[in-house]
């Protein structure tokens, strides 16, 4: 029909240069004890290429060396995806020949490098590869503080070696307070606040803790009582002073009595040992009954001066007291040495025919002879909790 035309055919046949198509990360790494780890990288080429791995810029041979095992697979074009025929390559560590790794050693550049192909050049991609390992070699800039009460203490810096980098917290009697590497405290301390503080590094490996002693130091705080003997024949009584203080070392105690003033050497009657001082009164030197006022002083400062206690005379055998005498109208006798709210407090037993303080229960009654016994008991239980009951 139309002998003067022709046909013609034209084959085309795709190629692609090297390409990377998934590359290396810029960093990876394994923790120290890692029981397996491997990369890879994979390039499109065509016609294909291959790929070969570096470390530290020389040739790894998994043919040579027992460290590494390489493993490839051809991944024909995929039309979804727009890609060519690819190539992945896989870098193995052996970990039962290299473990556990050496941070020093086994840190390093590993590279995935293509071949040229006829369309193209090679591709690279390069990653850093570090060692990984939980927290260790925490230090503080203080190990110990000693900071007066009232007063902030410097701040603390805590560090520590980890990979990944660790985070930090800071913890105080169980509880959070920080959540960075500086522990800033701003706030006054006071005693309740000295003890242990605990940095805490940690990272996905596990963590590790330092502790630093923030001592706080504070003045003397006085604590003054009696000390009598149930013996009535006692010749003489004690005075205690006691002191809770910070540091409490070296404590300086005084005695004030009216217009004089005792610190154990120039008194035989005082004795002071560590964090008490204590004064004899004796039951027959009315001079010495009064007021007492304790003093005490560290390196901080001098407790308040309110520390006073009256001392005065018990009541024993050589001082004239009357006898009970059981009567039906007990409570209507005042007895000397008693004030009314023990007076009240206490109850004519009838059966036994005496007096005898409310708190107590039958079986258990004192027998009190006369009125020193009964006074000692009611001044030793006065705050303690009656029956509003006669005992029967």
């Amino acid at each position: 029909m139309f002998p003067n035309t022709f046909k013609c055919y034209l084959a085309v046949e795709p190629k692609a240069p090297p390409k990377l198509i998934e590359a290396l990360p810029e960093r990876s790494g394994a923790v120290f004890n890692a029981t397996n780890f491997s990369v890879s990288c994979r390039a499109e080429c065509d016609p294909i290429c291959d790929i070969y791995w570096k470390r530290n810029g020389e040739l790894i041979d998994d043919n040579a060396t027992m460290a590494y095992e390489i493993k490839q697979t051809i991944h024909p074009e995929e039309f979804e995806l727009k890609t060519f025929v690819s190539l992945v390559s896989t870098l193995i560590w052996n970990m039962s020949y290299q473990a556990p790794l050496n941070r020093m050693q086994d840190n390093a550049n590993y590279s995935c490098v293509t071949t040229e192909n006829e369309v193209g050049p090679s591709d690279e991609s390069s990653m850093m590869f570090f060692v990984e390992y939980p927290p260790e070699n925490m230090t503080v800039n203080r190990e110990r503080i000693q900071v007066n009460e009232s007063d902030a203490p410097p701040p603390i810096t805590c560090e520590a070696d980890a990979l990944p980098l660790p985070s930090f917290r800071w913890e105080f009697a169980g509880t959070t307070i920080a959540d960075t590497s500086v522990l800033n405290i701003s706030h006054s301390m006071g005693k309740e606040h000295s003890g242990n503080y605990y940095c805490i590094a940690h990272n996905h490996y596990g963590e590790a803790r330092i502790e630093v002693l923030i001592d706080v130091l504070y003045k003397p705080v006085c604590s003054i009582f009696e000390s009598k003997s149930m013996d009535e024949d006692a010749e003489s009584f004690w005075l205690i002073c006691e002191s809770d203080a910070n540091p409490n070392s070296d404590l300086q105690f005084t005695w004030h009595f009216g217009n004089d003033t005792y610190d154990g050497n120039n008194s035989t009657n005082i004795y002071t040992e560590g964090n008490r001082s204590k004064v004899r009164i004796s039951t027959t030197s009315k001079d010495q009954f009064g007021e007492w006022i304790c003093s005490i002083t560290n390196s901080v400062g001098t407790s308040d001066p309110n520390c006073t206690l009256i001392a005065s005379a018990a009541l024993d055998k050589r001082q004239s007291t009357p006898q009970l005498t059981p009567t039906k109208d007990m409570e209507q006798q005042m007895i000397p040495g008693l004030t009314k709210d023990m007076y009240e407090n206490m109850a004519f037993h009838r059966k036994k025919g005496m007096l005898i303080p409310l708190h107590l229960k039958p079986p258990y009654l004192p027998q009190y002879e006369n009125i020193a016994q009964l006074t000692h008991e009611l001044r030793r239980t006065q705050s303690a909790r009656y029956y509003d009951k006669v005992c029967k």
